[in-house]
């Protein structure tokens, strides 16, 4: 499973972005996230998922919120 940040949330639409630890962006789609409903989703949070390659790019499966951790610095693709 890989980590990251939700970094961009646009919920009236139903999706949004994640910031994977490798510094990735990482599109999500609402029927993807697991225990908890979309409409409690924030940005700066933690999240663990599966990357799934599509033709239109890499797209999180079976999103899981880690309810322990919620991030207020950016994470940074190390150099």
């Amino acid at each position: 499973m890989a980590k990251g940040v939700i970094r961009r949330l646009l919920e009236h639409r139903g999706f949004g972005f994640i910031q994977c630890e490798d510094g990735r962006k990482v599109f999500f789609h609402r029927s993807e996230v697991l225990q908890v409903p979309f409409s409690n989703l924030q940005e700066g949070q933690v999240v663990e998922f599966a990357v799934q390659e599509t033709p239109q790019g890499p797209k999180a499966r079976r999103v899981r919120v880690n309810t322990i951790t919620t991030r207020t610095t950016p994470l940074r693709p190390n150099a």
